[in-house]
């Protein structure tokens, strides 16, 4: 069995340079790792790429094909190399091994087939339907970039800010202070309950989330049915001494039955990287696993391969049918206020049906203005990223949001195009405005509007903002940079479906003659 033990170190050393890479994505707070790094980071993250097959098409999913081609070859294997919240889970729980230097003890799961693959027919049902909520809250890659984002972001920063004042008394400025863009308090508290319950989770049940309420687990454990190398145990050398079953922290060996249920099997390869006394578990291939002694059960594990086949049969009708209902008119919300979504969303119903909030876009924002929403898209569209101006506005050519999507929600936008995109458009409060309301004049908004879509008018010798909409792109800057408080005297109203601005027509500066003399 010895020859199995580099299995482990294998995945080992794969998982932790995955889970670093994916932990700098989200926690990079000075924006230095490159667009095209992030995203072939994430080209290899399942939910993204099947998110892409609906929406673009073409080779934006060759990660979801290359993932199930895995799978096929060797189980879930995804989800103990590549699955950044599984691979946190195994990091709690060698953490946990580390600080009371005790091995977790893990057993066998009960046999709840019908839970995960309920949750990943429902999860799949609902995305045809259009309903991408159910997806979004359990996906794994958008649960580890929730957590990284809300939870230990701020914490990342906090540390940046204050290392910035201590270097500062030594007249050292190799860093810069960083607003902290805080999320709303139930997005926080939502975010906090998951984390907790993952880790409790984590340290008395192991992967148990992955093996019974991920979507993406179920899939995988779907099509691993068919895999080609499998954990297995020879009955015959068996001891029954429970070993690997301690080790399993997918709950899948079961040392009564001397089985394993290999569709909840992650190939984490613990049990193999024990020495076990009876050296009777290995790596084996499909073909192997019937031996001559279990000829009663070949009817039992072809009609088993024969239910996957089907099932993976029907998938692409699934997803024509989930594509064709994406193609349909958006609807415009009744509501007078409506949420700004980011650049290169489009419209907000195809938004909200590919978006899983996984919140790069929040993190890769340079001006912290896309913050997570509660209830602005309506409950279905709890916890999706939209625009808000209090700490910023969306600069007038950065594209970083659209740039680094990995599922297509936002679609990339060049930067030619974003000076003309229309994601919203400025609305003039005249009686909040300080110009009426006290009689003095202000100009914040014109000044600070790059398109020049706020204009003053004198009016009783006073200058009054006047909004030109044909120009102006809902960047935001004058929501900004107006000084009324609480409720700003000029603010965005976001399109529910983005427009094309019309080009601001800008005056060139007049060349200034050096030969002149001073006028004064």
């Amino acid at each position: 069995m010895n020859k199995f033990r580099f299995l482990k170190k294998t995945r080992v050393i794969i998982g932790a340079l995955v889970l670093l890479i994916l932990s700098l994505v989200f926690l990079d707070i000075y924006h230095l790792i490159p667009v095209d790094l992030v995203q072939t980071a994430l080209s290899i993250q399942l939910t993204p790429s099947f998110i892409n097959l609906l929406k673009a098409g073409g080779l934006a999913f060759s990660g979801f094909l290359i993932i199930s081609a895995i799978s096929l070859l060797a189980g879930r294997i995804y989800c103990s190399t590549l699955c950044p919240l599984g691979l946190m889970m195994d990091a709690i729980i060698a953490i946990k091994r580390k600080i009371r230097k005790k091995r977790l003890r893990f057993k066998n799961s009960p046999n709840l087939k019908w839970l995960p693959y309920s949750v990943l027919f429902l999860t799949v049902l609902l995305v045809v339907l259009g309903n991408i909520q159910v997806l979004s809250l359990l996906d794994p890659y958008s649960n580890f970039g929730r957590i990284l984002t809300v939870l230990f972001k701020p914490v990342v920063i906090s540390l940046n800010n204050l290392l910035y004042d201590g270097l500062l008394t030594f007249s050292n400025y190799t860093l810069q202070p960083i607003d902290i863009n805080y999320s709303n308090i139930p997005v926080f508290v939502f975010v906090l309950l998951f984390f907790v319950s993952i880790l409790v989770l984590s340290l008395v049940k192991g992967r148990w989330f992955c093996t019974h309420i991920c979507p993406a687990g179920a899939y995988l454990g779907l099509i691993s049915k068919l895999s080609l190398f499998k954990i297995k145990i020879n009955a015959d050398k068996c001891i029954g001494c429970g070993k690997c079953e301690r080790n399993c922290k997918a709950g899948c060996i079961s040392t009564k039955d001397k089985t394993v249920e290999f569709s909840k099997c992650v190939m984490c390869f613990n049990c193999i990287s024990h020495k076990c006394p009876a050296n009777s578990i290995s790596l084996t291939h499909k073909q192997l696993l019937i031996s001559s002694g279990e000829e009663n059960k070949t009817d039992n594990v072809k009609q088993e391969r024969r239910r996957a086949i089907q099932t993976l049969a029907l998938s692409p009708f699934m997803i024509v049918g989930s594509a064709l209902a994406h193609n349909e008119k958006a609807k415009v919300y009744e509501k007078r206020t409506v949420p700004i979504s980011p650049p290169g969303s489009l419209n907000h119903k195809r938004f909200t049906e590919a978006c899983t909030a996984c919140y790069l876009c929040v993190n890769a924002c340079p001006s912290n203005v896309i913050k997570p929403s509660l209830t602005e898209y309506g409950i279905s569209g709890a916890l999706l990223p939209h625009l808000t101006n209090e700490k910023g506005y969306c600069n007038l050519e950065c594209t970083r949001c659209s740039d680094v999507c990995p599922n297509g929600a936002l679609l990339p936008v060049s930067q030619e195009e974003k000076k003309t995109l229309q994601i919203g458009i400025a609305h003039f409060v005249r009686e909040k405005c300080v110009v009426i309301t006290d009689g003095t004049d202000c100009g914040a908004c014109s000044e600070h509007c790059p398109t020049k879509a706020v204009n003053m008018v004198v009016e009783n010798g006073l200058f009054v903002p006047v909004v030109e909409e044909s120009i102006c792109i809902g960047c935001g800057a004058c929501e900004y940079a107006c000084p009324v408080t609480p409720k700003k005297a000029i603010f965005i109203e976001g399109h529910t479906i983005h427009q094309v601005a019309d080009k601001p027509n800008l005056k060139k500066l007049e060349p200034v003659n050096q030969e002149e003399d001073f006028p004064f």
